[in-house]
């Protein structure tokens, strides 16, 4: 009797290579500015000072991610970021 054992491994890498780099944001941001790494890492600046952060882009969502944890989750349209929190509509463009 033969045994045949068949793995498939799948991965998927996202941040990487997706073309989320350079600094977001203008008059309807909530951000001062999002500055986008192109290996996954984020620097949030709010009311004057500047947090680190990762990012992880799956299709056109872009889930953001502070250090103390807190996130955010945007939709991605072109050069544009868009999300609501807290009842507010925030759009980040790209600058």
């Amino acid at each position: 009797m033969k045994r045949t054992l068949s793995i498939v491994v799948a991965a998927v890498v996202v941040g990487c290579g997706s073309g989320m780099s350079g600094d977001y944001g203008g008059k309807d941001c909530l951000y001062e500015k999002l500055t986008f790494k192109s290996d996954g890492a984020v620097y949030i600046k709010f009311m004057g000072m500047e947090a680190p952060g990762q990012y992880k882009v799956d299709g056109d969502r872009v889930v953001l991610t502070a250090a103390d944890g807190r996130g955010i989750v945007f939709t991605k349209t072109g050069n544009t970021l868009s999300a609501n929190a807290a009842g507010m509509k925030i759009r980040c463009t790209k600058q």
